[in-house]
């Protein structure tokens, strides 16, 4: 019996056979988003520019809900830590359909490439990330 117990030791252990990502215990799933916009793509130089910032986030079936989706604007001078919104309120378009919204208004001082990175966070504190930007021309 020693055999038997060593070899269904080795087995168990084994994380070449058996184990593939489908069969891995889904409770640490970070967040996934699946299509971060921004729109416009493009805006002028010193010129006041309503920017749509819309964030996707995957279903999360029967996983923690999402606690939050922040986005990184310090790219334009905004706040490190802006928050989406999925309430139908706050620039977004309905409530509870995964889509975080956030809308604002800035006046480019500087051409390039903007980036901004959104977070979603569930309760458990897992992150899941996306980035997207915009080009300011002359």
């Amino acid at each position: 019996r020693f055999g038997s117990a060593q070899e269904s030791i080795r087995y168990l252990s084994d994380f070449e056979k058996g184990y593939t990502n489908d069969k891995l215990c889904g409770l640490n799933v970070a967040p996934a988003i699946v299509n971060f916009t921004a729109a416009p793509r493009e805006t002028t130089l010193n010129q006041t520019t309503s920017l749509k910032l819309r964030a996707e986030i995957a279903s999360r079936e029967s996983f923690s809900p999402i606690s939050k989706v922040k986005v990184d604007l310090s790219a334009i001078g905004g706040a490190p830590d802006a928050e989406m919104f999925d309430d139908g309120a706050h620039g977004d378009e309905l409530a509870g359909d995964r889509v975080y919204s956030l809308n604002i208004s800035f006046n480019p001082k500087e051409t390039g490439e903007k980036i901004f990175e959104a977070v979603a966070v569930d309760r458990l504190g897992w992150e899941g990330k996306q980035a997207t930007s915009i080009l300011v021309v002359e």
